[in-house]
């Protein structure tokens, strides 16, 4: 049978008695004090000792009790026993049976009692009788003058197991803020309850939280990070990926190039370089032509021309053609390096296969022309000519003229 305290209160036990409200009213058990003699306490003492070496051994000392004389509350306190031995013994349904036949007498101290609806609502969840567990935690609530945050952490899983999401995080959140020592699940179930909801803003300052106690999991700074993208906040989203990169926290090279790419979409080209740079040196980003590529675009939006020279002879080492020579000559031309100009892009026509041998010679042409060699000039241009697009082709002869003039 089933405890009637329980089972035959009204229904709505659950909504009509508010655990956090701030003018939580606690009642107060009145219990018949009862005295318990020196054979009932010889024999509890040995099945309390022996409950957790000697399980048989304990049993059968509670089973010499129940064929004693007893009053209310040497029972309760056999059945209390009962119950924990086979906690202890990992048979939950058992322990709910004899907790429950104990309460029925509501014969014990409200200390005992209350640690013994503690662990029967526990144990309701352990077996999923969700309902019973949320009955049993709000009778425990109504007795307890000052409840821990363990038992608001109990109330949250309930009503999440129960489908109650907005009712759990209450709970769980008053659970959080009187916590002495700051507990890592609990602060992630606050969060879960938060990203179920989308609510993203609240789940960010979670997260800050979060953030302060364990700075060394980077897996929240990368959550915070994709959150403020979410909220459409991309700035904050990259500065909390390179707070986390700066300490140390991000080493995939996955991770690394998405760093990098975030900075070159925010328009932060240095930072991307020196990233890339720094990263491939070190081996945590492969140094191959896609990775050097992103770096020469990192270096060339950064107008920072000698490093990106310098990843361009990298590059061309890497290449079976000459393109990246003409693209270190566009760059030295922008630099002014005439001598330069013509080394580079005389590698690039050398070395062949060029996607646009027109634009080569075109370089060459005017490279010459700013050192005073006409005649070379003139050469160039005649190339530029002849194997360059439509358009090349017409900036050619204009060359051609004005050298000749």
């Amino acid at each position: 049978m089933l405890l009637a305290g329980i089972m035959l209160c009204p229904s709505g036990w659950a909504e009509d008695y508010d655990p956090l409200a701030e003018n939580r009213v606690v009642e107060t058990r009145n219990v018949r004090q009862q005295t318990m003699s020196e054979a009932v306490y010889r024999h509890l003492s040995a099945a309390q000792e022996m409950m957790s070496t000697d399980r048989q051994g304990a049993l059968d000392e509670l089973e010499q009790l129940e064929k004693m004389r007893l009053n209310g509350y040497e029972r309760a306190l056999v059945l209390q026993t009962y119950g924990y031995v086979y906690t202890q013994d990992d048979n939950p349904s058992l322990a709910i049976r004899y907790f429950e036949r104990c309460l029925e007498l509501d014969a014990l101290p409200n200390v005992a009692q209350q640690g013994m609806l503690f662990s029967l609502a526990m144990l309701y969840g352990g077996e999923e009788r969700w309902e019973e567990a949320l009955d049993t935690a709000i009778r425990w609530f109504r007795h307890e003058q000052e409840p821990k945050a363990e038992a608001y952490v109990l109330m949250a899983q309930i009503h999440m197991q129960l489908g109650k999401s907005p009712s759990a995080l209450p709970y769980i959140r008053h659970a959080n803020r009187m916590a002495e020592t700051p507990q890592e699940p609990w602060h992630l179930l606050e969060l879960s309850i938060l990203l179920g909801q989308d609510r993203y803003a609240d789940a960010v300052e979670i997260l800050r939280t979060m953030i302060s106690h364990w700075p060394d999991k980077a897996k929240y700074w990368e959550l915070m990070s994709g959150l403020y993208m979410e909220l459409g906040k991309d700035r904050e989203a990259l500065a909390t990926l390179m707070l986390a990169y700066r300490h140390g926290l991000i080493t995939d090279e996955r991770k690394l190039l998405t760093i990098v790419r975030m900075n070159l979409y925010q328009e932060i080209p240095e930072t991307a370089g020196r990233i890339l740079d720094t990263e491939m040196g070190n081996g945590r980003i492969e140094t191959t032509e896609k990775n050097l590529k992103l770096a020469l675009t990192a270096w060339t939006s950064a107008r920072e021309f000698d490093r990106a020279i310098k990843t361009i002879d990298r590059l061309a080492l890497l290449s079976d053609n000459g393109n990246y020579y003409i693209d270190k000559a566009m760059l030295l031309a922008e630099k002014g390096d005439w001598q330069g100009v013509v080394t580079a892009a005389g590698l690039g026509v050398q070395k062949g296969g060029l996607d646009r041998p027109g634009d080569a010679h075109m370089l060459m042409g005017t490279a010459y022309f700013e050192l005073g060699r006409l005649p070379d000039a003139l050469q160039a241009f005649r190339q530029a000519r002849s194997v360059g697009s439509e358009n090349v082709r017409r900036n050619a002869e204009k060359w051609l003229q004005f050298v000749r003039q």
